[in-house]
């Protein structure tokens, strides 16, 4: 949009991350905002190649819980090298809707086979924000206040 200003200040309070944006020259009903909600992270302790499938990460889920069909990142040493969908999601031979944390698991990435021992997979979501939301609403007003607060 021709005019539009975006800020983004990210607060990092204990583990959360609160994202305060600030919009200058959009009308309201144009503005939708995505948030990334982290479901979980899982360790991967082995690879597992199976023909005709491609390669399975078999997992231990280190914090909050891993998704099928899930959005999910594969961080390597700190560095995000894929995303992509988590295309299967098993427990035992069993498929699993979800896996919580402190259990094993074999995880399968839409697309992706190069998986490592140490990586870490990540699941997330995607959730859109409409401008007539009432939490959007409340954060916008509430950004309004600390910005004339701050001269900004």
């Amino acid at each position: 949009t021709t005019g539009c200003r975006v800020r983004n200040n990210i607060i990092r309070v204990g583990e959360k991350l609160t994202a305060r944006w600030v919009l200058d020259g959009v009308a309201n009903s144009q503005l939708s905002i995505t948030r990334t909600t982290v479901n979980g992270q899982a360790e991967v302790r082995q690879v597992f190649n199976v023909s005709k499938i491609g390669t399975i990460a078999g997992c231990s889920v280190k914090s909050g819980k891993v998704i099928r069909n899930s959005q999910g990142r594969v961080i390597r040493d700190g560095v995000v090298v894929y995303t992509g969908k988590i295309k299967s999601l098993k427990r035992f031979k069993d498929d699993a809707r979800e896996v919580a944390a402190g259990l094993e698991c074999g995880i399968s990435i839409d697309g992706f086979n190069d998986i490592k021992p140490n990586d870490i997979i990540e699941s997330f979501s995607i959730n859109k924000m409409e401008s007539t939301d009432a939490g959007f609403a409340a954060a916008s007003a509430a950004n309004k206040k600390a910005n004339a607060a701050t001269g900004a």
